[in-house]
């Protein structure tokens, strides 16, 4: 079964907001504002076959989770 691509939004060490995979070291990429990165990680996962984006408040908290593809049932922990 193909693996889950889980990609985060979240506000990084500066101001802004950054785009990273999960067990990546670094973001992707970073940008001023929360829209941009939201559309950019929804473009990363929708290209794996089961992609997953989380998105972060800026205290860290989860505001929303997109789930792109169907997912394994029941669900992987």
């Amino acid at each position: 079964m193909a693996r889950r691509t889980i990609v985060y939004v979240g506000s990084g060490i500066k101001e802004g907001w950054n785009v990273k995979k999960l067990g990546a070291q670094r973001a992707s990429t970073h940008f001023d504002n929360k829209e941009k990165p939201i559309n950019y990680g929804r473009q990363l996962v929708k290209k794996a076959d089961l992609g997953q984006l989380k998105i972060q408040k800026r205290d860290g908290t989860f505001q929303i989770e997109f789930t792109y593809r169907k997912g394994p049932f029941p669900p992987e922990e």
